[in-house]
């Protein structure tokens, strides 16, 4: 059955909807880590002052922050919103510095896995038997629950 036009914009709308907000909080979030970063930076020892626009670091520092938020200003839900936005923007950019594609290249290069085909797909076909055990399991529970 083809969807209508009015379906296909319902679709369009709600993914509009989704990816909106996800990216504002984002924005909202590197905002608030540069904020941050900027007062906390000039207190921090000049060793440590250098590495104030490395991903890492922001990472580390927007996890300190939310969680002296957590622990000092849980009372204030737009602090709560931001620290929650700074450490999914710093994680996101932490993530976005890896070259994840270089690093598995660098570790596979070179190592000869020609006698590991066969137990290869053993261990897929053990992995998927785990996995649909374990879906049956939580589809049972959640039917359970309903």
């Amino acid at each position: 059955m083809a969807m209508n036009l009015k379906d296909v914009g319902s679709i369009l709308l709600e993914g509009n909807k989704t990816a909106f907000k996800a990216n504002a909080s984002r924005r909202a979030g590197s905002m608030f880590n540069e904020r941050v970063g900027n007062m906390i930076a000039p207190r921090l020892p000049m060793m440590a002052r250098m590495y104030k626009d490395e991903p890492w670091f922001k990472f580390v520092l927007a996890n300190a922050v939310a969680g002296a938020i957590i622990k000092f200003g849980s009372t204030n839900e737009k602090l709560v919103m931001l620290a929650d936005a700074g450490v999914n923007a710093a994680n996101d950019d932490f993530l976005g510095s890896f070259d994840f594609e270089g690093l598995i290249n660098d570790v596979v290069d070179g190592i000869d896995v020609s006698g590991l085909t066969k137990t290869s797909d053993t261990v897929r076909e053990a992995t998927a038997s785990g996995l649909r055990k374990a879906s049956d399991i939580v589809d049972v529970a959640q039917a359970k629950e309903a």
